[in-house]
Parts: C-alpha cells; structure tokens; sequence
C-alpha cells in the first residue's frame, strides 16, 4: 500500500487552497452589482478571445476579463514563463477591443516584493500605455482583490 509523501500532500493542500481562491475570485465578481457572468472557469494561455481569461463578465456594454493565478516565485526568473505569456495575451485582447478592461490576480501579497515590482515594470515596458492603463494587477486576499475589482467596476460604470 502506498502512502502519500509529505511533498504530495503539501501540494494537494495547496490546489485545495488556490481552488477556492480561484472560486472566491470569480464567484464574487459574478455576484457584484449590475455585473453579468458570461464565462467563468479555466483561461488557456494559448487560446484567443475571452479564452484567455478564467473570467469574463459585462459591465454595461463593457468587457472584463479576470485571470487568477498562483504567485510561484519561479516564474519571476525566467521572463519567457507562462505568467509573462499570459499576459502579453491578456494586453493583446485588450488591444485587439475583446477585452475593455483586465485584472489579473496573484494568490498572496507579492506588492512588496522587489522581484514582483520589478517583473510589472518589465512589462509595462512590453505593452501601450493605453494597454496597460486597462490592465490591473492585484495580489492578495480574495476579499482584497475583490475591493479592487469593485473599484474598477466603479470607475467603468
């Protein structure tokens, strides 16, 4: 019989705890005032359209795309990573007009770390200044990216 290593459990501890974050995420901004759920589940990097994005929802006319991703340090090294890819995507469909606005969402505070600031300046110089000013990024607790999303909303409505 085979017993799961400490390494196994920590990590399905881990999905478990992203998941609902992810869920926490997504649900709540479907749940928002005057908000209309059009997709919400699982964005792939290599899609097009809204399928970039794990959430899409309508403001108003307006599009609003929602990633949520887990804040791993080790795509902070390597600037070919799947964060970096996902949100060039996430900036052309802004560009493109598939998305008005965009909030992609780290799972822990990453605000103070230099690595992360770093990371966002890098990128800001990859994309228009028109692009980036709708492309918001946001780490923290669910409640606290949900404030976020709510004062985004706020000012687009």
């Amino acid at each position: 019989m085979r017993t799961e290593s400490s390494d196994e459990v920590r990590e399905a501890q881990e999905k478990e705890r992203f998941t609902g974050f992810h869920d926490s995420v997504l649900f709540g901004v479907g749940n928002l005032d005057g908000v209309t759920t059009i997709k919400v589940g699982y964005g792939d990097v290599r899609a097009g359209g809204l399928g970039v994005v794990d959430g899409a929802y309508d403001l108003g006319g307006r599009t609003i795309g929602i990633c949520v991703q887990s804040a791993s340090k080790s795509w902070l090294d390597d600037p070919t990573s799947f964060i970096m890819r996902l949100l060039q995507g996430v900036a052309m469909e802004i560009a493109r007009g598939t998305l008005d606005e965009a909030v992609v969402a780290f799972d822990r505070d990453c605000d103070d770390e230099p690595e992360f600031q770093s990371f966002l300046d890098d990128l800001k110089l990859l994309v228009k200044e028109e692009v980036a000013a709708k492309l918001t990024i946001a780490s923290g607790s669910a409640d606290h990216i949900l404030n976020r999303i709510a004062t985004i909303l706020g000012r687009i409505a």
